[in-house]
């Protein structure tokens, strides 16, 4: 149950919730406003929605103990580099990478992501893992770009630090070409930072 006090100035949502377990859910959502004279009147609705698993390809990465060499379908066979990183989260529509935690992948590319039904997710047990802008980055790169040039849906990063360095001008930049563009990215759990002289943005929406 989530309240949220509203102005006449909110613009866009104000209040959000993560279902994390598949299954149907009632929502129910109740609307006061109070008059000049302290009169409440209220109104409700109430809808039912529906959560569904992960159904795409999932890969794990562990840049510590992985090796390229494995086929990245269980965690004892988790791939390493950032190479096979990159090229699985961007090549292709419903895929989901899960990176183990207490580890870091040193970016040496920035991360574009023109794709639909993305998941980008830790596994395992520990910190957060750390996605971070390595040795070399591009600095007028940003660290995870989510494209759409046309319209993507449905990219999901949770529970990650992503860290530009100072390397990586943006940590996160969310960039469309066209109306809708890209709608439905979510950030969840996630820490972003960077450091001077060149980072210059945490988040972009554009």
């Amino acid at each position: 149950k989530t309240q949220v006090n509203a102005g006449t100035d909110q613009a866009g949502p104000q209040a959000t919730y993560v279902y994390r377990t598949p299954g149907i859910y009632t929502i129910t959502l109740t609307a006061s406003i109070m008059n000049s004279a302290g009169a409440v009147t209220s109104a409700k609705i109430t809808t039912l929605v529906t959560v569904t698993a992960f159904t795409g390809a999932t890969r794990h990465f562990d840049p510590a103990d992985g090796h390229d060499s494995n086929d990245g379908l269980t965690q004892h066979t988790a791939k390493r580099s950032w190479a096979e990183f990159s090229a699985w989260i961007t090549g292709g529509d419903d895929r989901r990478a899960l990176l183990r935690r207490g580890t870091t992948m040193s970016a040496t590319s920035g991360l574009s992501i023109e794709r639909s039904r993305i998941r980008i997710e830790p596994y395992g047990v520990g910190a957060a893992p750390i996605i971070e802008a390595g040795p070399g980055f591009p600095g007028s790169t940003s660290l995870i770009l989510v494209w759409g040039k046309h319209h993507l849906d449905d990219q999901i990063y949770s529970g990650l630090r992503l860290h530009g360095r100072g390397r990586a001008n943006t940590v996160v930049k969310v960039y469309s070409e066209d109306d809708p563009g890209a709608e439905n990215v979510g950030l969840i759990d996630c820490t972003f930072e960077n450091n001077l002289p060149n980072g210059k943005s945490l988040i972009i929406v554009a």
